[in-house]
């Protein structure tokens, strides 16, 4: 009688049976793109007997909040499955190994016209009543354009498993009024709840910044000039920060200058 012995290989050595020996925490690049296939099952367990709740289409992205080590006693291999939720409020496991890490997004500069946006109508998001709706009286600290998806949760509070009060569409226009952290990822308070800042492109309200920003990478670095000549502190992962001006690569915020390899 054969038995197969599953073996994973670390920084130190070999680790028998890694589905039941390790525990992965979830990758500081928490956001995957599709690219390894043209649709990608999004499963109610990880594992492929598991049913498929929907499917993601080759460039969606997503966030991944927790990862699963699977073994596959048919082909002999283990694979990685993350837990994702998609933009249309779909949350389940996908197969990690069709998906690359990071969002594969760059922020495209796109001429505008400036304007004073009218807070009863510019915040207006099409809710329903249905909870999560905050009437407040201007005093907004960003605009912003919904990006990267095609339909955006608006939820009652910050957090992937909050009731959704409505969703917007793609290309809708928000404001912002207060930013949080909330389960590792940046979130913004706008007219009918809460939405993660990742699908939403932010400019400020007012103050002569000119652009909005979220850090993704934790510790990231703020340095006293474009240079990069000293460091004068650090910024923690999903921190929304105003920018003042880009020279290169480097972007001036309130505390000093950061590398844009660091932004959303």
């Amino acid at each position: 009688m054969k038995q197969t012995s599953y073996w994973a290989r670390i920084n130190d050595g070999w680790i028998k049976d890694p589905d039941t020996n390790i525990t992965l925490n979830a990758l500081d690049e928490k956001v995957h793109t599709l690219t390894g296939a043209s649709e990608l099952n999004v499963r109610e367990n990880a594992g492929t007997s598991y049913t498929s709740l929907g499917k993601l289409k080759k460039g969606d992205q997503v966030p991944v909040t927790k990862l699963e080590i699977v073994k596959d006693s048919g082909t002999r291999t283990l694979t990685v499955w993350g837990r994702v939720e998609t933009s249309d409020g779909i949350v389940g496991y996908c197969d990690l190994s069709y998906m690359s890490e990071g969002a594969l997004y760059e922020k495209k500069e796109e001429p505008t016209t400036p304007t004073t946006p009218s807070a009863p109508t510019i915040g207006s998001t099409g809710n329903t009543g249905d909870g999560g709706f905050v009437n407040n009286k201007g005093g907004y600290k960003y605009t912003g354009k919904v990006i990267n998806t095609e339909s955006l949760n608006v939820r009652v509070t910050a957090s992937t498993g909050a009731k959704k009060a409505t969703t917007l569409k793609k290309g809708a226009n928000l404001v912002i009024y207060e930013t949080k952290i909330s389960e590792d990822m940046a979130w913004g308070r706008c007219d009918a709840g809460w939405v993660y800042l990742y699908y939403v492109d932010l400019t400020p309200a007012s103050g002569s910044a000119i652009d909005a920003r979220v850090v993704y990478n934790d510790n990231t670095i703020i340095y006293t000039d474009n240079a990069a000549s000293s460091v004068a502190g650090t910024y923690s992962r999903m921190s929304v920060i105003d920018i003042y001006e880009y020279v290169g690569d480097m972007a001036r915020t309130d505390l000093g200058w950061v590398s844009t390899g660091n932004l959303l």
